[in-house]
């Protein structure tokens, strides 16, 4: 075998808290020279949006040079049954791409007694895992030659885990990046680190999920198949441990809770991070005799003009709740939020300078969604001038939960 050569470009700067994050870190990138190597047979573990843009690049970089990457099998999860009832059956994204890319597919939901295949006869030499869910195992990483390879939205150690995007907009973070990694044996998104690219976010403060998406993506596609074509996969480097530094933040898997809208944690311009890192919200609100889950289907950042009057009004709005009854009778505790009506929206203040909150529509459970300005009309409270969205708090103090590194299923 010939010897082999390694080259870096760049210093690898690695940030590892929000206080950090907004310096965008140097590219890094490790290739590989004067090798020799066998065409890839790729079993590619996938299954959204994210990775099916990875798995069509890799079979286009198939169709140009099949020399490069003999084959690709794909491995998805089961379809899965949904929404109330369960009567509804929603396939993973990936498993139409590898259908029309004319693809092997294998649908898992565990690795336990299964065998890879073996593309005409001969074994699978390279795994490839991307935004796939499920742990691959060490026994399926160690019968591949090469290991196995990974491409993560973030910077790792960064937003290690499953919902990377939607944390790098709840951070409210300036910069994103991806990286690409060898697939640990033992942990989700700790493999050593091949290469890395920055991105700087534009408009941080109006970036929604679906366009953070859109932005790494086709940054994740390059790094992945220039990894593939400059073999990065033989004998990667070791990534050295940061001995200094704030921990990383975990980028939990989302769970409905986390879309909760809670008062007594302010009107913040936390909660349009929220809404554009996780959808639609919900919280509870008081009715005047009942409390009723409401969603807030349309939340907009809002800007107050200078020495506007209308922020001036919800600011004395502020003083007048005082002397609103805190609970109702024999009822929940009460919160209240000041707003101001326009063109069918409710506005509200937050105390960040010239911010706030515009709220198109809501839904009340058990009925349609109306303009938010119409829903409490009848379910908000109003005395004069004075307007409130009128909440109710859980009997249990909300504690900031415990979030737990997903663990790997084992074998």
């Amino acid at each position: 075998m010939r010897c082999r050569t390694w080259a870096s470009v760049a210093i690898l700067k690695t940030p590892y808290s929000r206080a950090s994050a907004n310096h965008v870190p140097s590219r890094f990138r490790l290739y590989s020279t004067n090798d020799s190597w066998e065409p890839l047979r790729i079993l590619f573990c996938g299954s959204d949006e994210f990775s099916s843009a990875s798995l069509r690049a890799l079979h286009a970089e198939h169709l140009r040079d099949p020399q490069s990457i003999a084959s690709i099998d794909v491995v998805h999860r089961p379809a899965k049954r949904v929404d109330r009832g369960l009567k509804t059956i929603r396939h993973v994204p990936i498993s139409g791409v590898a259908q029309e890319l004319n693809l092997p597919v294998h649908e898992r939901d565990t690795f336990t007694g299964w065998e890879p295949p073996k593309p005409n006869g001969s074994s699978i030499n390279l795994v490839v895992a991307v935004s796939f869910g499920l742990f691959v195992p060490p026994r399926i990483l160690k019968s591949a030659k090469y290991g196995g390879l990974n491409v993560h939205p973030s910077l790792l150690p960064q937003f290690r885990g499953a919902a990377p995007l939607q944390h790098t907009i709840l951070q409210g973070n300036k910069y994103t990046g991806v990286t690409l990694q060898t697939l640990d044996p033992h942990a989700f998104d700790h493999g050593d680190i091949i290469s890395q690219v920055p991105i700087r976010i534009p408009r941080p403060d109006k970036i929604t999920f679906q366009g953070l998406l859109e932005l790494v993506t086709p940054e994740a596609t390059k790094l992945l198949t220039d990894g593939i074509r400059d073999r990065l996969f033989l004998n990667p480097p070791k990534t050295s441990k940061p001995r200094t530094g704030p921990l990383p933040i975990h980028a939990h898997k989302i769970r409905p809770d986390h879309k909760y809208i809670d008062p007594r944690r302010g009107m913040t311009m936390y909660i349009s991070r929220q809404y554009r890192a996780l959808g639609r919200l919900w919280s509870y609100l008081w009715t005047g005799s009942e409390k009723k889950r409401v969603i807030f289907n349309h939340i907009e950042f809002h800007h107050f003009p200078e020495k506007s009057g209308k922020r001036g009004k919800l600011s004395a709005d502020l003083n007048a709740i005082h002397s609103l009854p805190s609970k109702a009778p024999n009822g929940p505790k009460l919160w209240y939020t000041p707003y101001l009506e326009d063109k069918g929206d409710i506005i509200i203040r937050t105390p960040e300078r010239a911010k706030g909150l515009r709220i198109k529509d809501m839904t009340v459970e058990g009925q349609q969604s109306k303009k938010a300005a119409d829903v409490l009309s009848s379910i908000g409270y109003k005395h004069g001038e004075l307007r409130c969205i009128v909440w109710t708090l859980p009997e249990l103090e909300l504690g900031k939960p415990q979030e737990q590194p997903e663990k790997p299923q084992e074998e």
